[in-house]
């Protein structure tokens, strides 16, 4: 207990010898560095939103362009082959008109009537400028 009250009366002699007040550049140092601190955290903050947003429109715009490529499978009846994903954006595009029989279709992931078996079928062939084959209809 004794030394309770000790420290207590050294700790009151202590703050009684000690100025209230900071002087004016400790002040002014610890305002420096607390607005400094607090603009590194914001500049964070900022980067990091600008970075979200970044990468929200890289999706967008991927997401816009590859549906402008499937755009043509969106005509009346087309449908788009399995394997017809290419590097190549579709730019430009050739609809041949062929005769093929229906195990041919099936084979490109077609479903075939099963009335057509074996008579040859008309179909019209989308092909993308790289020359791959990117979606089929059938005519009837």
């Amino acid at each position: 207990m004794n030394e309770q009250i000790d420290l207590t009366n050294g700790l009151r002699r202590l703050a009684s010898g000690l100025p209230r007040e900071a002087n004016a550049q400790v002040q002014q140092n610890l305002r420096t560095a607390f607005r400094a601190h607090h603009r590194r955290k914001h500049l964070w903050m900022y980067s990091a939103a600008a970075a979200a947003i970044l990468i929200l429109t890289l999706i967008l715009l991927t997401k816009h362009s590859i549906r402008q490529q499937n755009d043509f499978y969106l005509a009346p009846d087309f449908i788009a082959l399995p394997y017809s994903q290419s590097a190549v954006p579709l730019e430009s595009v050739v609809v041949m008109r062929v005769q093929m029989r229906s195990n041919e279709l099936i084979s490109l992931g077609v479903a075939v009537p099963a009335a057509a078996s074996s008579a040859k079928i008309t179909a019209d062939i989308l092909v993308g400028q790289d020359g791959v084959p990117r979606a089929v209809r059938l005519v009837q």
